[in-house]
């Protein structure tokens, strides 16, 4: 399988990049001249098509699953855009089948205190280079379920086209692993973002990190919930097992019953390489 590596250098608040290389997951055009289109990228990337030209090739062209090389402005706007051949995707995320997989029947452990899910949190991986939040939040999943026999799961926030649009938002999802955790006689969640915090989080608290409104987030339980309503809420939360790498795979769990109920060696080799630089 032909691995693309995404080149870019970014921080989630502070966009440095000139030039980026990813696939078009969906367009929100706007025709009014004076108003950008949202183009949604298989990174989790916005950028802003305001140019006119650029709006009539995005439309005109057909970008499914082709690599497309962007230049930017500090403004993240498209100033060019390169077409690379129709048969170059960035990832080949649909070479899976429903009959590879078993039933979803995936039950997360239980950590016995508040001690556990910090010590576990502790352990992760940290010098990440920059890289896609899914890679580092799969390695983190991955090492624990090796290295502890942790099932972890996986929480996703996706930020709304009326959220994108009114705080000129970079990114349209972050994901992270969570853990279930045995606090004061009842299973708690805890979000575990070494990227973002210092140990495990509340769910609400996590979200706050990104909401500069303090939106509360709605929880959905299909992937459709959020995409077909982007402007009903700032956000949305869904959760998962820690094997859905990608929000591609929670759609195709909707469209096409495609369940997650196992590692795919291609995916944690990758991740391993992208986000730490390490070959498996």
């Amino acid at each position: 399988m032909n691995i693309v590596l995404i080149i870019m250098f970014f921080s989630f608040l502070d966009v440095r990049a000139d030039e980026l290389v990813s696939r078009i997951i969906h367009i929100d055009f706007n025709d009014d001249k004076d108003k950008s289109s949202l183009v949604y990228l298989a990174s989790g990337r916005i950028v802003k098509a305001s140019d006119s030209k650029i709006k009539k090739l995005l439309a005109g062209a057909n970008v499914a699953n082709r690599r497309i090389k962007f230049k930017i402005d500090n403004q993240r706007k498209i100033k060019n855009v390169v077409f690379f051949s129709k048969n170059e995707v960035e990832k080949n995320v649909f070479n899976s089948s429903p009959e590879n997989f078993s039933p979803e029947t995936f039950i997360p452990s239980f950590l016995k205190n508040m001690d556990q899910a910090r010590l576990l949190f502790s352990q992760a991986k940290v010098n990440y280079k920059e890289s896609q939040c899914y890679d580092k939040a799969h390695v983190w999943a991955y090492d624990w379920r090796i290295q502890s026999n942790v099932y972890s799961s996986k929480i996703w926030i996706f930020f709304t086209r009326k959220y994108i649009r009114e705080f000129d938002h970079g990114w349209w999802f972050h994901v992270a692993p969570m853990v279930h955790v045995v606090h004061e006689g009842a299973v708690k969640e805890r979000v575990m973002d070494p990227k973002y915090a210092k140990g495990p989080l509340k769910i609400n608290s996590w979200s706050d990190i990104f909401m500069k409104n303090k939106s509360k987030c709605p929880v959905v339980i299909k992937y459709d919930d959020h995409a077909n309503y982007p402007e009903s809420a700032y956000c949305f939360l869904m959760k998962s097992s820690m094997y859905y790498y990608q929000p591609i795979d929670l759609e195709l769990k909707d469209l096409k019953g495609i369940i997650r109920n196992k590692w795919i060696e291609s995916e944690v080799r990758y991740a391993f390489e992208d986000a730490f630089n390490v070959k498996i």
